[in-house]
């Protein structure tokens, strides 16, 4: 005699399988989870590092450069190169600083490199130069170069970088064996040239030596600033003395 099944027990397998899904459902969320869980753990133990590293290397004042303890024949000669181009805010205040630099005038050279004298920026450039005296500083015009224009000599294809192009004159004139090239739109304290020689030349405190570096680079802070107008950045009016009258 055959054997039937009630018709009330299959709603019984229908609920196991859903059952299943729903466990096998829950236990992939809760794997999900669990490696968001672990990778926002990861990030904060990021920060975590980042901040206890920040806190330990800048929370004080840097002492003053090795390099500047050193016998003047010992300090290394360095080669600042600046391309210039337009009226950047605060233009001449970021360029002045590159000629208040804590190190030994003579052992620093400063090219301010501009594409032509018509840039706006020239005017700027040769205020500069008049407004300190007494630093082996030139204005370096792109359009005077006779590598570059083919005047004189044969000319030099340095491909289409205009800021290549603009630099050149100043590299291949460089003096020393250290070079330094910043962007005319950045102002950096009177320590950093020194503290930057310190890591390429290994040099450190007490006249000890340690591993110098090959390549050193300084990562800026960005200001959103609105800087003066034109007029006034061509005529180099944000000098210290307009804002000690300003102040």
């Amino acid at each position: 005699m055959a054997s039937l099944v009630h018709p009330t027990v299959n709603p019984v397998a229908g609920d196991g399988e859903g059952t299943m899904q729903n466990e096998s459902t829950s236990t992939f969320v809760i794997c999900i989870a669990g490696a968001c869980a672990a990778w926002c753990s990861f990030i904060l133990l990021v920060q975590l590092i980042g901040f206890t590293q920040l806190y330990r290397r800048y929370s004080t004042i840097p002492t003053p450069a090795a390099s500047l303890e050193l016998p003047d024949e010992e300090i290394p000669h360095v080669t600042i190169l600046r391309p210039v181009k337009g009226l950047e805010p605060q233009l001449y205040e970021c360029l002045a600083a590159t000629f208040k630099q804590t190190y030994p005038k003579n052992k620093l050279t400063i090219y301010l490199c501009v594409a032509s004298r018509s840039d706006p920026a020239y005017t700027t450039l040769e205020r500069l130069i008049a407004d300190f005296p007494g630093f082996d500083a030139k204005v370096f015009v792109e359009e005077d170069d006779p590598n570059l224009s083919g005047d004189g000599g044969q000319e030099t294809n340095l491909g289409p970088n205009p800021k290549i192009r603009n630099m050149s004159r100043g590299y291949r004139e460089a003096k020393g064996d250290i070079l330094w090239v910043m962007d005319c739109n950045v102002w950096v304290g009177k320590g950093v040239l020194g503290r930057m020689v310190d890591k390429l030349c290994g040099f450190a405190p007490g006249g000890r030596r340690v591993t110098p570096y090959k390549l050193v680079h300084q990562l800026p802070l960005v200001v959103d600033s609105v800087g003066a107008s034109k007029g006034e950045e061509a005529r180099g009016l944000l000098s210290d003395e307009s804002h000690e009258n300003g102040s």
